[in-house]
């Protein structure tokens, strides 16, 4: 057997990588971007800075990636150094949400708060391609990885009265939290 330089299908079974990400060295922010930060935050209305994330929602290159990291400074309650924020990732209600060092957030990822919601993520997470979470009240803890598609939902309809489509009953938000799982041996 060829791929990898491997001999036999059982190495392929154990193929094992060291971590990279978990073991990642916190990069800090450039000192101009919290100034930028907050200039655009006095500067514009919310709205005006999610139609500025808009424009650079989508592209690949490190200006796009740069202006990403920014405009969540300036759209959140908090952010710490080392956001990477993948292409056309979409926030509902950043303004409700807080998130350590070193997360990463893939592309096509969909984070969505709610007006008067709480969403904190941890320092060094990791959010999979095309995650969704329901982060109306939610916390991801520090060295969370989320898988790439992985889904959250916070809610579920009560279904009453019985008499009605469950669409149309109420809607009950509870707290999510997801931490750090240690399997001791």
């Amino acid at each position: 057997m060829t791929n990898r330089g491997l001999n036999s299908s059982s190495e392929l079974a154990d193929w094992q990588v060291p971590a990279t990400f978990g073991q990642r060295e916190v990069q800090q922010d450039s000192g101009w971007e919290s100034g930028f930060a907050e200039y655009l935050a006095n500067l514009n209305s919310k709205d005006d800075l999610l139609d500025l994330f808009a424009r650079f929602r989508t592209g690949e290159n490190a200006l796009d990636a740069t202006m990403r990291r920014v405009l969540m400074h300036a759209l959140c309650k908090s952010v710490g150094h080392d956001l990477q924020v993948g292409p056309d990732v979409v926030f509902k209600h950043p303004e409700t949400m807080e998130m350590g060092d070193s997360v990463f957030i893939g592309a096509q990822s969909m984070i969505q708060g709610r007006f008067g919601g709480s969403c904190k993520i941890g320092s060094h997470v990791w959010i999979g391609p095309q995650a969704y979470f329901d982060a109306r009240d939610l916390t991801l803890e520090d060295y969370v990885g989320w898988g790439p598609g992985a889904k959250l939902l916070g809610s579920v309809h009560t279904g009453l009265p019985l008499s009605e489509p469950i669409i149309r009953t109420d809607l009950v938000i509870k707290p999510v939290t997801i931490g750090l799982v240690q399997i001791l041996g």
